[in-house]
C-alpha cells in the first residue's frame, strides 16, 4: 500500500523553514504507518521521497554522501528512500537527523551554521535563566504527567513524547553553562512555538498548553538579553 501525502497539505506556505516543514513531513509518514513493524518494508510516494532530497542539497547544502556519512544511514539505504521504498526506522532515524539540523545541532565541516554563543554572566541574563529554568522544569513535570501526551488521540505520539523530554532536559542541562549558543536555543524556543500553534489547531490539554505559553515567554526574554551580549568565538576562554 502507497502511503500519499500532498506537498501543499504537509507544508505551511505560510513557513519559511523548509528543514522544520521536511521533519513534519517524515513525521507524518511515521504516523500513518504507525501499525507497520519497525523494519518492515514500506512504500511511500515518490515525490515525497525525492523532495528530501532536494531539501538535503539545496538547503542543507550536502551532498548525498555527506549527508550519509553525518546521518549515519548509508546511501543505499538513502537511494532506496528516494524511490519510495523504505523503512519505519529508516524513516525515523531521518527525522531525527531533520530535527536536531533544525534545533541547531549540525557541526559539519562545511559549517552550515555559524553558532552564536553568549555569555551568561551578566546579572539580567542570569535572571532570564532562572525564569526560564522555572518554566521548563514546570513544562517538564506536566508533560511526564499528562496521560493525553503520548497517547493515540494527542498531537504528540509516545516517540514525540519523549523526544520533547529529551529536549527539555539538554535545555535545562545548557543553562548552567557560562555560555550559551544562542541560535540553537532560539531554535528551541521556536518549535516549543510550533508545538503550541499546532496544539491550539487540534486540541492541547490545557495544563500542557499553558505550561508551553509559559516557557515560550520567558525564552524570548532570555533570547532578548542574550542577544544585548558579547558573542564568545573561542570557547576554550572559558575554560
Amino acid at each position: 500500500m502507497v502511503t500519499n501525502f500532498k506537498m501543499d497539505e504537509i507544508i505551511d506556505s505560510n513557513s519559511h523553514n523548509p528543514i522544520f516543514n521536511t521533519h513534519s513531513m517524515l513525521d507524518s509518514m511515521l504516523d500513518s504507518n504507525a501499525a507497520h513493524p519497525r523494519n518492515k518494508i514500506i512504500s511511500l510516494n515518490k515525490e515525497s521521497c525525492k523532495h528530501v532530497r532536494y531539501i538535503i542539497l539545496a538547503d542543507m547544502k550536502m551532498t548525498i554522501r555527506e549527508f550519509s556519512h553525518e546521518a549515519g544511514i548509508s546511501q543505499k539505504t538513502l537511494s532506496s528512500f528516494f524511490r519510495g521504498v523504505t523503512t519505519l526506522r529508516t524513516i525515523e532515524r531521518l527525522r531525527d537527523f531533520f530535527l536536531n539540523f533544525d534545533l541547531g545541532g549540525n557541526d559539519t565541516g562545511k559549517n552550515v551554521r555559524n553558532f552564536h554563543w553568549k555569555l551568561t554572566t551578566s546579572e539580567h541574563v542570569q535572571h532570564a535563566i532562572t525564569e526560564v529554568a522555572a518554566t521548563l522544569t514546570a513544562l517538564y513535570e506536566t508533560i511526564n504527567e499528562s496521560n493525553e501526551l503520548g497517547s493515540p488521540r494527542s498531537i504528540l505520539g509516545p516517540l514525540q513524547k519523549a523526544q520533547l523530554i529529551a529536549l527539555l532536559e539538554a535545555m535545562l542541562a545548557a543553562l548552567k553553562a557560562p555560555a550559551i549558543d544562542s541560535k540553537s536555543a532560539g531554535g528551541f524556543f521556536n518549535w516549543l512555538g510550533r508545538i503550541a500553534k499546532r496544539g491550539a489547531e487540534k486540541g492541547l490539554e490545557k495544563g500542557v498548553s499553558d505550561s508551553l505559553g509559559n516557557a515560550i515567554d520567558s525564552g524570548e526574554k532570555l533570547l532578548s538579553e542574550l542577544a544585548s551580549q558579547p558573542s564568545i568565538t573561542d570557547l576554550d576562554k572559558l575554560i
